[in-house]
């Protein structure tokens, strides 16, 4: 994988319903902004019939290396906040990170939890993210197993 938008297919089959929203073309290209990637719903407890709305930004990196916070958008993080009032909404940016040799990770940041870092103009480091959870991708889908919260950042943060 070396694209992020190979990334957005991967993220788009790991979930229940998944639809990555395509980027404007043509004349709207310059004018019209995308709220975010990837737009869905999955279950998150256990159980398949309490599917949760998703809404997700994505990154790519190609290679383990810092994730700037500046590369969220700033109208990307407004509608990852409207669309988390959203009654059971879950909103999450995920970075792809290629580590070589068929190692591929999702690091899935909850974006409540990710937000003050972003509004104070935080990175997550190389040796950051190296402790961070993450979750493997095989086959083309990974398994929403390990969500990074607060308390996770808190653990890595100089």
């Amino acid at each position: 994988m070396k694209k992020e938008s190979e990334f957005c297919s991967v993220i788009v089959k790991s979930l229940d319903i998944g639809y990555k929203i395509p980027d404007p073309t043509g004349m709207y290209a310059k004018t019209i902004k995308r709220c975010f990637d990837i737009m869905g719903a999955h279950h998150f407890d256990g159980f398949k019939e309490h599917l949760h709305p998703v809404y997700i930004e994505a990154k790519f990196n190609k290679t383990l290396s810092s994730f700037n916070l500046n590369r969220i958008e700033d109208h990307q993080a407004y509608y990852l906040s409207r669309f988390n009032d959203v009654v059971g909404a879950k909103c999450f940016v995920i970075l792809g990170v290629y580590a070589g040799h068929g190692d591929t990770r999702a690091y899935v940041f909850d974006w409540n939890d990710l937000q003050p870092y972003y509004e104070s103009g935080k990175s997550i480091y190389k040796k950051m993210l190296e402790k961070l959870p993450y979750n493997s991708v095989h086959k083309g889908v990974f398994v929403f197993d390990k969500i990074i919260y607060k308390e996770d950042i808190e653990k890595v943060m100089p």
